[in-house]
């Protein structure tokens, strides 16, 4: 059994075939790829390799998740596209959390998701024009039903 590493002109590894000997000329006589050919029983390893000078080489450790190897310098390059769409979304989960998730008031935990949000500020307007009507009844996580009166309301939309 043989094993054929196909790659391009940058030494990245772009096929890996393992082959009786005889199947071996047809894999490699028709490809528009370089290749090196091993005669081994045992696989080949080519994770995380390239090819330089006609060896396989370790791919160095890569400095961060942000970084691409690139396989023309053979070294580790930051994608900054990348970093910044990473960044972004890690800020974005961030201020939903910190914007939408629940928060203490008066011993209680108030829900804050959007439609509580709305409800809050609606019920917060009335009891500042001096409503007394208005009543906010919510519910904390766990299950408890909780009324607050209009003074409660703009405190808590506070």
């Amino acid at each position: 059994m043989n094993t054929v590493v196909f790659y391009d002109d940058t030494g990245r590894i772009v096929k890996v075939k393992h082959s009786a000997k005889s199947n071996i000329k047809l894999a490699t006589d028709n490809t528009k790829f370089n290749y090196i050919c091993f005669d081994a029983d045992d696989p080949v390893d080519t994770d995380r390799k390239f090819v330089e000078d006609g060896k396989l080489v370790d791919v160095p450790p890569q400095p961060s998740k942000w970084h691409k190897f690139d396989f023309t310098n053979k070294t580790w390059r930051i994608n900054i596209d990348f970093a910044k769409q990473d960044k972004f979304q890690e800020i974005d989960r961030a201020r939903k959390l910190h914007e939408l998730s629940s928060f203490e008031w008066g011993g209680y935990t108030i829900p804050s998701d959007e439609s509580n949000q709305r409800l809050i500020h609606s019920l917060s307007r009335l009891a500042q024009e001096r409503d007394k009507s208005a009543v906010l009844w919510l519910t904390d996580n766990s299950g408890t039903e909780r009324r607050y009166e209009a003074d409660c309301c703009i405190d808590i939309g506070l």
